[in-house]
């Protein structure tokens, strides 16, 4: 029998500067070749054009010139595809031999045979996450922090019912008639507030998420400084992005508005330009192939892959803005968060009780909407 020969176990098992210097010629040479697989391809492609134009002069049709090369534009791109794919598989193999990807596999020497065993992926990486939660939870200082189940308690029994003190509540129809006259009228506000600014934040975030979208723009210059911007926009807190709303906008409902329409606007441009970039591009490339301008080809072939998810996300996003509403309030920026903050303040907890009460009825009302629809869509 003889003996099996891993191709990657002898640069594996080399010096670390002769492996690097390895790493680094074959990445050059892989570099080369997907270049030369790109040029083939549009040359290829670039033939197949100058063919159908000149079905066009003969006389044929454009629907029929299209239709004609077609078939060999499709298979064009399957073949490039497929080409792509496999260097980018050697890519990842030349990867291999050098720190930290070497943690992944293992040479192993069995009756002759020399071969790299996978250590597993998941192990290495779950030990590393270990790691750096164990070190972050030492560097929380946990031996610092003070455990008090009574005064847990001692709230709790506070939120939901009369309460005396300090409170103005002090018999069940005062808590009802609080949540009713007060809490509920102020829930419905920030309702509209946050579909408001969630349908804003939804469609200004359209334009970017294409920008954003590497397989779409091939443009890096346009593609990186959208990058930029968003981690720009996705670095300031909701917090701050109301505080800089009552700035604009004064102590107002506006303020909120403004705010949540960056924080929407934020997520979903994230959200949607990483999903875009794992559709399937062959409908694209075979619309552009056979005339289409690039935006009737996204139109076309993308929007119908996107929409079930965008819709999704939005709903998503949707139930995540009327929970974090609540924080607007404590700087003024109008919704229920107001009243919670001068609750909380003045230790009117049952007061907190009423409020969270059809909050909570709103949100599971949102979530049950919202897997109806994704069901409807997906």
């Amino acid at each position: 029998m003889s003996a099996v020969q891993d191709p990657n176990y002898g640069r594996y098992v080399l010096p670390r500067k002769e492996r690097y210097s390895s790493f680094q010629a074959r990445y050059r040479e892989i570099h080369e070749e997907k270049k030369k697989e790109r040029e083939e391809y549009l040359s290829s492609k670039k033939k197949l054009l100058s063919i159908r134009k000149e079905k066009r002069k003969e006389g044929m049709g454009y629907l029929a010139s299209r239709n004609f090369v077609l078939p060999s534009l499709l298979n064009l791109t399957q073949k490039h595809k497929a080409k792509i794919d496999e260097i980018k598989g050697e890519s990842k193999e030349n990867r291999m031999v050098v720190f930290p990807f070497r943690l992944f596999y293992k040479p192993i020497s069995y009756n002759g045979s020399h071969l790299l065993k996978p250590q597993g992926k998941s192990i290495v990486v779950g030990l590393v996450l270990l790691a750096i939660f164990v070190f972050s939870f030492y560097m929380c200082d946990p031996a610092s922090a003070v455990f008090n189940p009574d005064q847990i308690g001692a709230i709790f029994s506070q939120l939901f019912g009369p309460q005396g003190g300090m409170s103005s509540i002090h018999t069940w129809a005062d808590w009802w008639a609080y949540m009713g006259n007060t809490a509920v009228p102020l829930i419905w506000e920030t309702f509209m507030m946050m579909f408001v600014a969630t349908v804003i934040g939804c469609l200004l975030s359209i334009p970017f998420m294409i920008l954003c979208s590497t397989n779409i723009i091939k443009n890096k210059v346009v593609t990186g400084t959208n990058h930029v911007l968003l981690n720009i926009i996705r670095t300031f807190p909701t917090v701050v992005l109301a505080i800089i709303g009552v700035a604009f906008f004064g102590i107002s409902n506006l303020a909120g508005i403004f705010a949540m329409v960056v924080f929407t606007a934020g997520i979903m441009i994230k959200i949607m330009f990483e999903f875009i970039e794992t559709v399937d591009m062959n409908p694209y490339e075979a619309s552009v192939s056979t005339g289409a301008s690039k935006p009737q080809a996204f139109v076309v072939s993308i929007v119908p892959q996107i929409i079930p998810a965008f819709l999704s996300n939005a709903l998503y996003t949707f139930e995540i803005n009327i929970r974090a509403s609540v924080v607007l309030g404590f700087v003024g920026a109008g919704g229920i968060g107001i009243e919670i903050s001068n609750s909380i303040g003045e230790y009117k907890y049952n007061q907190v009780g009423a409020i969270l009460v059809p909050l909570f009825i709103l949100v599971v009302v949102l979530q049950l909407i919202s897997n109806t629809l994704k069901k409807r869509t997906m």
